[in-house]
């Protein structure tokens, strides 16, 4: 099963698949594909793990603003 309760679901993934479903034209290669992808990603899928990463975009932003 793909679904993992820590992850849910993030926007964003359905975009990600409907490039592996573009490549491959096929539901199952593509629903694999996904699988593994997500595997490895799932680190940067993580509530925690975004908001670090858009706290520190944000920062970054409001260094610019400073100018």
């Amino acid at each position: 099963m793909l679904f993992v309760a820590d992850i849910g679901y993030a926007q964003g993934m359905n975009d990600i698949l409907a490039r592996f479903l573009v490549v491959t034209n096929s539901e199952v290669d593509s629903y694999f594909l996904f699988k593994k992808y997500m595997d490895s990603k799932r680190e940067d899928f993580l509530e925690d793990t975004m908001m670090a990463k858009l706290g520190g975009w944000v920062g970054g932003w409001e260094s610019l603003e400073e100018d």
